[in-house]
């Protein structure tokens, strides 16, 4: 819980820092997608929902609905599956088709949260299409940026090794911990009635749960 926790609010610190950063109400800016994986739901680490995800959130901030989407949509309604799941190469085909329709000179930026979370052959096959959107050069546009929060696994730092990283330690968050747990005993009357007069077991608590917290 901890971990996510940290996790979620550092995604969240992210993609409200681009949201304030960009124009509200200017399609041309407006381009934030993002997914959080987590191991509690199986569905998250699916690379063919993940993918729609992103899909559905590029395609809801670009002005016009892509044909191809159109299409795809129809194809399924007349089968009888307006709802159903699309194919990894479906949704790979209208990701590349959605950035044609992003208004000139304005980036896509994409956040991924806990890729670690996926199995190694979903995190390789997502990673594949992920790069291969920052890669495609649409002409006029801002392309996409990327920005990838996972443990250190040999598999993504080698596919990522192309890419800027902003390695966290876990001694680097052990200030913001103490902190934090001084902050949620002070707030707990439960907590300060038995510790009130014991401040050596507060101290020690504390220091027990950063320690014990393996910088998580």
């Amino acid at each position: 819980m901890r971990t996510q926790l940290i996790r979620a609010r550092l995604r969240s610190s992210v993609v409200d820092s681009l949201r304030e950063i960009l124009p509200r109400g200017d399609y041309r800016y407006r381009h934030v997608a993002y997914f959080y994986c987590n191991h509690d739901k199986p569905e998250t680490l699916d690379t063919s929902i993940i993918l729609a995800s992103i899909l559905k959130q590029i395609v809801s901030s670009i002005p016009e609905i892509p044909g191809k989407i159109f299409e795809k949509f129809d194809q399924q309604k007349h089968l009888g599956q307006p709802s159903s799941r699309h194919s990894l190469p479906e949704i790979k085909e209208l990701l590349l088709d959605s950035l044609n329709f992003v208004p000139l000179n304005a980036p896509v930026f994409i956040t991924i949260d806990g890729l670690n979370e996926c199995e190694l052959v979903e995190r390789s096959a997502l990673l594949d299409i992920l790069l291969l959107l920052v890669e495609r050069k649409n002409p006029g546009t801002g392309g996409v940026k990327l920005a990838i929060f996972s443990r250190s696994y040999d598999d993504i730092r080698e596919s990522l090794c192309d890419f800027y990283e902003i390695p966290i330690q876990k001694t680097d968050n052990v200030d913001d911990m103490y902190t934090f747990m001084s902050s949620r005993i002070a707030s707990s009357r439960a907590l300060q009635g038995v510790l009130q007069n014991q401040q050596g077991l507060h101290t020690q608590m504390i220091t027990d749960l950063v320690n014990n917290s393996n910088g998580m």
